[in-house]
Formats: C-alpha cells, sequence, structure tokens
C-alpha cells in the first residue's frame, strides 16, 4: 500500500532516450534523445508533464556527456563535432543562448563519457582531455577567471605521430570524416595501415589511442575513416549500416583505399587492413571481398560467420545481432553474404588472426573453423589465441603482446 507505480515516458514511440539524470531538487529529468530525428538533449517535467529541448542540438551531432549544473538553472554537455568536443552550458529557461567553455582542442569524454565533472560549488570543472597525438591530460577549467590550470599531465619520449583531419567522397558522394596520421620521421612512400574501428556504432575521434599510436611509433602512417554506421555523426549516419552491414560500408573502405593510393606519403602497394571487433569483421570480409586492395591485413577478435555467431550468443548479443541484420530465417542472404567463410578462397594477403579464448561477443568457435578453411586453401595465414582473455578490456601486457605481434607480421609481409 502507498506504493506508486512508476511513470513510463517517452516523447516519441520507438525514440532513443538515454542516460536520464535529475534535477537536484526538482522532479525534472535531463535526458539525450533522438525524438526528432537528431541526437538532442531534453527536459522531461514530471510534475508538470512538460517537455523542452536544450538548444545544443545546433551546436553539436551528438552530445556524450550532460548533466545539471549544481544550481539547477543550467545544465553543461559536450558536443561533438567531427571527432572533437566542446563544452558548453546552458540556461534552461532559453533566455540566453548557450555559453562555451574553452577547453584545449580533442576530446573530453573519456571511454565512459564521464571525465567531466562540476565542483558543487559550480565555481570550476574538472576534466580529462586527450588527442590523437596527445596521452590524457587532467585539467581545472575556474568558472570565475576563465582559465585552465593543468592538474596532472603524461609525458612519453617515443616519438607520437600527429594527426590530420580527412574528408574523402565515397561511392556515392556521401563525405566521409577520418584522420590520417603520419610518424614523427616521415620517409617517402610508407607503408600504411588502413584502421576500421569496432562497434559498428562507435568512431575513432581526436582522442588518445596507444594501439594507433603504436603503428606510428613503428614507423607507419594510418588512416582511420568513420565509415557509415560509426557514431558522432548524427542519426542518420548511424543507421545507414541497419541491415546493410558489410555492404556500403565496406564500399567506404574501398573508397579510403582508392583515397590512400593518392597520397604522397603511402606506398600503395603496401596498404594493410587491421580491425578489432566489427572492424575485425570487416578486415574479415573486406580481404575476402576486395582482395586486391591490401599487401597483408590483421583481424582481431573479428566475426567470420554472423549466422553460427547468431546461434552461439545469448539473448542480449542476439538482439544486438537482429538490429543489424534482422533474423537469420528472415534474411538469410544477408546473413551469408556479409560472412567471411563463404569467400575464404577469395583471399590473397597474408592475414594475421588474432583471438580471445574466452570471447563470448565473437565466439572462438566460427573463427576457428575459417582457420581450418584457410589452411584447406593453403593460404597465407598465421592464428594466434590469447587463453586468459575476453572480447573487451585487456591484461596491459596482452595488449602489448598483440599490438607488438602485429607490427612485426606487418614489418614481415610488407618488407
Amino acid at each position: 500500500e502507498g506504493e506508486l507505480e512508476p511513470l513510463i515516458y517517452t516523447p516519441k514511440e520507438g525514440s532513443e532516450n538515454t542516460n536520464g539524470g535529475w534535477h537536484p531538487s526538482e522532479p525534472w529529468i535531463l535526458f539525450r534523445t533522438d525524438a526528432r530525428g537528431r541526437y538532442e538533449l531534453a527536459i522531461y517535467k514530471t510534475d508538470s508533464q512538460e517537455l523542452t529541448y536544450l538548444k545544443g542540438g545546433e551546436l553539436g551531432l551528438d552530445f556524450p556527456v550532460f548533466a545539471w549544473m549544481p544550481d539547477g538553472k543550467s545544465v553543461y554537455y559536450l558536443a561533438t563535432n567531427t571527432g572533437r568536443t566542446r563544452l558548453y552550458t546552458e540556461l534552461i529557461d532559453g533566455s540566453e543562448p548557450p555559453r562555451e567553455v574553452l577547453l584545449p582542442e580533442g576530446y573530453h569524454a573519456g571511454y565512459f563519457g564521464s571525465s567531466v565533472k562540476v565542483a558543487r560549488s559550480g565555481e570550476y570543472f574538472v576534466f580529462s582531455w586527450s588527442s590523437l597525438s596527445s596521452p590524457p591530460t587532467l585539467s581545472r577549467y575556474d568558472t570565475r577567471t576563465r582559465r585552465v590550470e593543468t592538474l596532472h599531465e603524461h609525458f612519453t619520449d617515443l616519438p607520437l605521430g600527429r594527426a590530420e583531419p580527412v574528408v574523402y567522397n565515397s561511392f556515392d558522394g556521401r563525405p566521409i570524416h577520418g584522420w590520417f596520421l603520419k610518424p614523427a620521421r616521415v620517409e617517402a612512400r610508407s607503408p600504411c595501415v588502413l584502421w576500421i574501428h569496432g562497434g559498428p556504432a562507435w568512431e575513432v575521434a581526436d582522442e588518445w589511442n596507444p594501439a594507433i599510436q603504436s603503428f606510428l611509433v613503428a614507423g607507419y602512417t594510418l588512416f582511420a575513416p568513420n565509415i557509415r554506421g560509426s557514431t558522432g555523426y548524427g542519426v542518420e549516419f548511424q543507421n545507414l549500416n541497419i541491415h546493410d552491414c558489410g555492404g556500403a560500408d565496406l564500399k567506404d573502405v574501398e573508397e579510403a583505399a582508392k583515397y590512400l593510393r593518392t597520397r604522397p606519403e603511402v606506398d600503395s602497394s603496401k596498404i594493410a587492413l587491421v580491425g578489432a571487433s566489427y572492424g575485425g569483421f570487416m578486415t574479415f570480409l573486406g580481404t575476402t571481398k576486395l582482395p586486391d586492395y591490401w599487401a597483408a591485413a590483421a583481424a582481431i577478435v573479428g566475426i567470420t560467420d554472423w549466422k553460427e555467431m547468431y546461434e552461439l550468443s545469448d539473448a542480449a548479443f542476439r538482439s544486438f545481432i537482429e538490429r543489424y541484420f534482422g533474423r537469420p530465417e528472415d534474411n538469410p542472404e544477408l546473413y551469408r553474404d556479409r560472412s567471411a567463410i563463404n569467400f575464404a578462397e577469395n583471399l590473397k594477403a597474408p592475414l594475421l588472426i588474432w583471438h580471445r579464448g574466452n570471447d563470448s561477443r565473437c565466439p572462438l568457435s566460427p573463427v576457428q573453423k575459417y582457420a581450418d578453411r584457410l589452411r584447406e586453401l593453403g593460404k597465407d595465414f598465421e592464428m594466434n589465441v590469447v587463453w586468459d582473455e575476453g572480447h573487451g578490456f585487456q591484461k596491459t601486457e596482452n595488449l602489448a603482446r598483440q599490438y607488438k605481434a602485429i607490427i612485426e607480421f606487418l614489418d614481415k609481409k610488407l618488407d
């Protein structure tokens, strides 16, 4: 007795509404939504059943961090655009435009979207930021003086590479944004790694990535395109690969390879395709469906057979697969056509397969079957299984071992 019924609210049936946060003192909730066809921040007042949208939708394509200011009169949020973030505060009564809090250029959301916090007094923000060329730095922004103070900074003697934002047009004229990175010491026409991120709802932002830097320190150039399906470029772009994984997004990869052939720094005969998770899937599929573009490849915790993976998955991951492929019985041809196991005979490039024995997201069994098929066909490949790791976070020693092995493999095959 006396228990209240839970209130279920959505601004639009079928919309995505996430990361709700309660007002400090009122029954109001701040949340991210795509109810109007783009990512925006909105406030729902449960007492008056009033919904209002903030103005941030005009400033960014996504909002990885947002929360109430301590006084409850305003909110703060990070707005993303082309792989970088900017911090804003905005009064909730709409009386003033959002005000930018000027932070160092780069990415400030962190892996979990929790690397910006405001003091209870509202007098300063503490934040972590980094870029593809700079390791994370912990800083504080004083809202009164509007100055940034460095609290902790990482230093390294390694010759870190530098990132350049790039846009190329894909097969259908759609612009694809990414990052071209050069080692500190550039030799004319170097081998290049075409790096495909995981997800697929993910992005390579202007954010510290030790895996990417490992290739640059080893002397490789690297290109990381955010192909269709990536986050950070709006709802429509993010949903373009639904029921088309390995279709138009693989064509984006092909156009990226064509773009690399125009770069004066790149030896076009030595382009390697490398990726992990969804990027591993794209590497497996790309080396069989686009076999003439690659001089070598490395697929990390990838996918070779979507149907078998569906059968091996738990309910949560089956739901994920159904979002992108539908059910196997409804779309059998899509499952078949996007599985590298059915095209193994096309592989030409030397391939390194790197997998993990406890991976429940991308199980080992289908990948082992793919390796067995490559062996039957006499293909040039190597396979390594790390038995004490799952799909995601890795022990530091295993991470170092993984990328050391990949670079040594590429060095050997691209020599």
